[in-house]
C-alpha cells in the first residue's frame, strides 16, 4: 500500500484561498476588470478535493476504513456555525432596513442556503422575468456550499470504492484519471444541454473535486520523486498565469463550467503541486497578507454577497462604482474579522470545539429545526399592507402593462408566435408592437395614441428579446439565446398577415453588441419591415435607474414619511443610451419611412434618472421598467413626436 504524509498547514494555500475569494468578491461587486472572478469558486473546488481526499486517504491508511460519522461531524463543526451566524444577522438586518415584501423575496432561499441544498433550489425555483429582487437574493453565493456539501456525502464513498478497486485492477491514479476525464467530458455536454443545471449542480462539479485528489496522491507521498526548485517554479508561475487569465479574460457570456473551468481548475492543480514539492517555491503565496486573508477565506466568503446586496439595494452606490465596492469591501472585512474570531475559531480550534459530539449535533440540530420553520414559515406569511409604505412598493412593483395578464409573452421557454390582439378586426388601420420588455413597455401610451375604432393593435413580444438581428449570449438561461433568433424569424415572416399600417420597434439599449452590430443588425430587421408598413417607428431603450426604485421610495416613506423627486435620484449617466439611439439612426439611414424615437429625456429629465417624477409618480418599477402610470403620464409628449399620424 502507498504511504501517504499527513497534509500540513500550507501558507501557500492559504494564499490560494486569499486569491480566490478575493477573485470571487471583485467580481460580485461588478469591478469591470475582473469579468470572470468566479473562477474563484473552481479554485475552492479544487482545493477541497486535495485536502478532504488527503485526509480521507490518511485516515484509510491508519485504521483501515473511514468512519464517515466523525468525518460529517467535522465538518459540521467547521463549516455550519458560522453559515449560521450569517444567516441569523442577515435576516435580521433585512428585516430591519427593508419592507416585509421587499425582505420576503431577497431571504426566499433561507431554508435551503443553511440546509445546504439552495444550489437545487436556485436551480427548480419558478422564474419570473419581473422578479428582479428574486435575482439578488442575499443567500445566492451559498449554491458553492452546497455543491461542496453534497461532494462530502459521496466522495468517501466513491474514494473508498476506488481504493477497494485499486487493490485489484488498476492503480488509484488511473483510477481517478479516468473518473476525471468521465466526469469532465458528462460536465462539458450537459453544460451546453442543460447549463442552468450544470452551473448548480455537483456532479457537474465533481471531476474539479477529483482533480484535487490526484494532485494529493502525485504530490503528498513519501514515494514522491525529487522535483528542483525551478521545475515547481514552473508549475507556480503557469499557475497563477492561467488562474489570472481566466479572472480577466473569462465573463457570464460564456457557457460555463463546460470546457473553460479546465483554466482555473488547472491553474489550481499546478499551484498546490508546486508547494507540495517542499521547495519553497511557493512563497509568494506566503505572504503574511495572504495568508491573513486566507484564514479568513470563509468568513469573506459567506459575508461578501449579503453586504453587496444589501448596500447595493440602500442606494448608497451604484453597483460596480468603485467607492461602492470600497465600502461593501471594508463592510465584509470587519463583519469577517468579527465572525472569524469569535464563532468559526472557537468551534474550530477553540474553547466550544471541546463540545460533546451529542451535545454539539443535538445543539445544531435544535437551532437548524427552528430556523429552517421560521424560513418557510415567514414566506407564508401574507404582506402586511396596512403600512402605507409596503402597499406602496407592492403596488408600484405591479404597475404593469395589461399585455402582461396575456399570453403575448413566453419569455425563452418557447419560440411560437403568440399575438394579443386589441381592438376590432374590421378597424381600417392596424399597428404593430414588435419589441422585448422594455420596448413592451409603451404598450399602454400607444394604444391611447392608436386608439379604436380607427385602430387595430397586435402586440408581439419577447422579454429579452432583442429586435436586432445579432445571436447573443443570455446569461439567465446560460446560453445563446436561439429561442429569440427563432421567435423573431417566425415574427417577421408572418407579420405580414396582419397587414399593418403602423409597425413600433422597441428594444433595451443594454445588450452587449458591438457599435456596428447594433446598426448592421437592426438594419436588417428594419429593411423588411419597412417593406411592409407605411411607417415604422423605432424606440430607442430607455436609460436605467441602477438601484431599484420602488424599495429606495418604501424606505425613504419609513424613515421620514415623506418623499421628493430628488430623494431617489440615480447617478448613472445616459450617455450610452443616446449612442444606442444614434447608432439606431444610423441603422434607418436610408430607409425613409422609418423614424427613430429616443425618449431618454422624457424618462430621465436634465440627464439624470429619479425613481419618483416631479409630477409625484413613480418612474420605474424596478431599476429599469417603467411603470405603466408614468408612461401614460408622458402619452401627449410621445404623440407630439408623430405629427404625421393625423392623416390617419
Amino acid at each position: 500500500m502507498n504511504t501517504h504524509l499527513p497534509i500540513k498547514f500550507r501558507l501557500d494555500i492559504q494564499g490560494l484561498r486569499a486569491i480566490a475569494v478575493l477573485l470571487v468578491i471583485l467580481t460580485h461587486a461588478g469591478i469591470p476588470w475582473v469579468s470572470g472572478g468566479f473562477v474563484g469558486v473552481d479554485i475552492f473546488f479544487v482545493l477541497s478535493g486535495f485536502l478532504i481526499s488527503g485526509l480521507l486517504l490518511q485516515e484509510y491508511e491508519k485504521n483501515g476504513r473511514l468512519s464517515l460519522s466523525a468525518f460529517y461531524l467535522r465538518r459540521l463543526r467547521r463549516l455550519f456555525p458560522a453559515l449560521l451566524a450569517v444567516s441569523i444577522v442577515t435576516v435580521l438586518v433585512v428585516g430591519w432596513l427593508f419592507p416585509q415584501a421587499d425582505g420576503r423575496l431577497i431571504l426566499a432561499s433561507l431554508p435551503f442556503a443553511i440546509s445546504w441544498t439552495s444550489n437545487l433550489f436556485f436551480i427548480f425555483k419558478e422564474q419570473n422575468y419581473f422578479n428582479e429582487l428574486g435575482e439578488k437574493d442575499v443567500f445566492l453565493h451559498t449554491w458553492s456550499l452546497g455543491v461542496e456539501e453534497q461532494f462530502y456525502l459521496l466522495w468517501p464513498m466513491l474514494l473508498l470504492l476506488a481504493l477497494l478497486i485499486a487493490q485489484k485492477i488498476l492503480s488509484l491514479k488511473k483510477i481517478l484519471l479516468i473518473f476525471i476525464v468521465l466526469s469532465f467530458i458528462i460536465s462539458v455536454i450537459w453544460s451546453y444541454v442543460y447549463p442552468v443545471s450544470a452551473f448548480y449542480m455537483m456532479p457537474s462539479r465533481i471531476w474539479q473535486f477529483g482533480l484535487g485528489c490526484l494532485v494529493y496522491v502525485y504530490s503528498e507521498r513519501q514515494t514522491q520523486s525529487n522535483i528542483s526548485k525551478y521545475q515547481s517554479n514552473i508549475f507556480l508561475v503557469l499557475g497563477l498565469m492561467i488562474i489570472f487569465a481566466s479572472a480577466f479574460f473569462l465573463n457570464k457570456q460564456m457557457t460555463y463550467p463546460g470546457y473553460w473551468s479546465l483554466l482555473p481548475s488547472i491553474g489550481a492543480a499546478f499551484i498546490i503541486f508546486s508547494g507540495s514539492t517542499k521547495k519553497d517555491s511557493a512563497l509568494i503565496l506566503a505572504h503574511p497578507i495572504l495568508v491573513w486573508i486566507g484564514d479568513r477565506s470563509y468568513s469573506l466568503y459567506l459575508w461578501h454577497w449579503p453586504v453587496i446586496i444589501v448596500i447595493g439595494m440602500l442606494g448608497v452606490k451604484e453597483y460596480g462604482n468603485y467607492a461602492y465596492f470600497g465600502l461593501a469591501f471594508l463592510s465584509t472585512l470587519l463583519l469577517s474579522i468579527v465572525s472569524y474570531r469569535f464563532v468559526e475559531l472557537p468551534f474550530w480550534k477553540n474553547n466550544l470545539a471541546s463540545i460533546p459530539s451529542k451535545t454539539f449535533l443535538l445543539g445544531s440540530s435544535a437551532v437548524f429545526l427552528l430556523i429552517l420553520a421560521i424560513g418557510f414559515h415567514v414566506q407564508r406569511i401574507p404582506v402586511n399592507v396596512s403600512k402605507p409604505q409596503i402597499d406602496l412598493a407592492e403596488s408600484i412593483r405591479s404597475d404593469l402593462p395589461v399585455i402582461y395578464q396575456m399570453p403575448c409573452d413566453a419569455w425563452y421557454h418557447h419560440a411560437k408566435v403568440e399575438p394579443c390582439i386589441f381592438g376590432k378586426t374590421d378597424a381600417p388601420q392596424t399597428v404593430v408592437l414588435l419589441a422585448d420588455s422594455i420596448g413592451a413597455q409603451w404598450f399602454s401610451a400607444w394604444s391611447k395614441i392608436f386608439a379604436p375604432p380607427k385602430w387595430r393593435f397586435v402586440v408581439l413580444t419577447k422579454s429579452a428579446c432583442a429586435m436586432v438581428d445579432e445571436d447573443y449570449f443570455y446569461p439567465r438561461i446560460g446560453k445563446v439565446y436561439d429561442v429569440c433568433k427563432q421567435w423573431r424569424e417566425a415574427v417577421l415572416t408572418q407579420i405580414t398577415s396582419f397587414d399593418p399600417t403602423v409597425i413600433i420597434v422597441g428594444n433595451a439599449a443594454t445588450y452587449d453588441f458591438s457599435p456596428n452590430q447594433w446598426v448592421e443588425g437592426s438594419k436588417r430587421v428594419l429593411d423588411p419591415l419597412s417593406k411592409i408598413a407605411e411607417r415604422v417607428i423605432v424606440v430607442a431603450g430607455t436609460p436605467v435607474l441602477g438601484f431599484d426604485g420602488p424599495n429606495c421610495i418604501a424606505r425613504q416613506l419609513q424613515s421620514s414619511h415623506t418623499i421628493k423627486s430628488d430623494d431617489c435620484v440615480s447617478d448613472l449617466s445616459i450617455e450610452k443610451f443616446n449612442h444606442v439611439a444614434e447608432l439606431l439612426n444610423q441603422a434607418a439611414n436610408g430607409l425613409n419611412n422609418v423614424q427613430v424615437l429616443n425618449p431618454a429625456n422624457f424618462v430621465c429629465p436634465e440627464n439624470q434618472c429619479r425613481a419618483l417624477s416631479q409630477m409625484g409618480i413613480p418612474v420605474f418599477r424596478d431599476s429599469q421598467h417603467l411603470t405603466d402610470s408614468f408612461v401614460i403620464s408622458i402619452e401627449k409628449q410621445l404623440s407630439s413626436q408623430l405629427p404625421w399620424i393625423a392623416n390617419y
